[in-house]
């Protein structure tokens, strides 16, 4: 991948997290976004876990059939990763590519409790604070990520700009 293509990607990202914001997020959202995410991974065809947290704590989780423990540790690092930074973890992937620290050499995280891979996206409020965490495990990281953006969007009625697999 070229550094102009890692830096449009990027842009995609950092562009998803601004624009997709609640004016609440409460138990029954998480409820709401929780089940659409699990009926997307279902309408393709694919198996994930999916987590979501409201202030470090654990309002949804479901692991469909054909996931393992694996999956939910996976979610937990990207999950820290995002609360950690207050960015989707696919952005801390890319962090490094655009000329942005590196989250593990950088700031020393512990590649135990931490990781540079997509599937764990902010929930910000419309005050500008960080309500919580959506995270999905099982897929490509870009899969991951793009199903939580998908599912958050279609919740907040609104269009994003995806990054297509590649």
């Amino acid at each position: 991948m070229s550094k102009a293509a890692d830096q449009k990607d990027y842009d995609i990202i950092v562009r998803q997290e601004k624009e997709l914001v609640f004016d609440e997020f409460n138990n029954d959202c998480a409820w709401k976004l929780g089940n659409c995410m699990v009926q997307e991974a279902e309408k393709r065809k694919v198996s994930v876990a999916v987590e979501i947290e409201i202030y470090n704590y654990t309002v949804f989780h479901y692991s469909m059939p054909g996931t393992a423990a694996y999956h939910n540790y996976w979610l937990r690092r990207k999950i820290n990763t995002a609360k950690m930074l207050q960015k989707s973890s696919l952005r801390a992937q890319y962090m490094p590519l655009v000329g942005e620290d590196d989250i593990n050499e950088y700031a020393g995280l512990d590649l135990s409790e931490y990781c540079k891979s997509g599937g764990a996206f902010p929930l910000f409020g419309k005050n500008g604070a960080m309500i919580g965490v959506a995270a999905v495990s099982g897929l490509t990281a870009l899969g991951d990520h793009n199903l939580c953006v998908d599912c958050i969007a279609k919740m907040l009625g609104k269009k994003v700009v995806t990054i297509p697999e590649k």
